[in-house]
């Protein structure tokens, strides 16, 4: 239907150009259906180079859980293994491989700090609150 109506208009003696843009469509589009390869002949990629093995993502899981970096983050595991010399992945592929796992939650021995709001100031007498700007 759409190569039709764009014959009629190129036979009217409209431009191929104007008629690709009034159909929103690029010429090499309708030249490549007229061929009659409708079909998309684009190949993705066949391999993932940086997808991380099991055994990586285990390595990453053993050593957040060991004894000596289980109350850490990943922004401070990576550092202190770099200082050992030792790189295995990235913080945020840490923090990949430990939220699938469902690992972020508090791990110290203590409770996680709680933010507590302070409450309203509020005057009770004359004189018993006073304010100042400071600019």
């Amino acid at each position: 239907m759409i190569l039709n109506l764009f014959d009629e208009t190129v036979k009217l003696g409209v431009r191929k150009e104007a008629t690709t843009e009034t159909l929103e469509l690029d010429l090499r589009t309708i030249q490549r259906w007229k061929k009659g390869n409708s079909s998309d002949q684009r190949k993705g990629p066949n391999t993932f180079f940086n997808e991380l093995s099991e055994e990586e993502r285990k390595m990453i899981l053993d050593l957040s859980n060991s004894k000596k970096f289980r109350n850490l983050t990943s922004n401070k595991i990576v550092p202190a293994l770099a200082e050992e010399g030792i790189y295995i992945a990235s913080e945020k592929t840490f923090y990949r491989v430990l939220k699938s796992k469902n690992f972020l939650k508090h791990r110290a021995k203590q409770r996680p700090a709680r933010y507590k709001r302070p409450g309203p100031i509020v005057a009770t007498a004359p004189n018993k609150l006073w304010i100042w700007d400071i600019f």
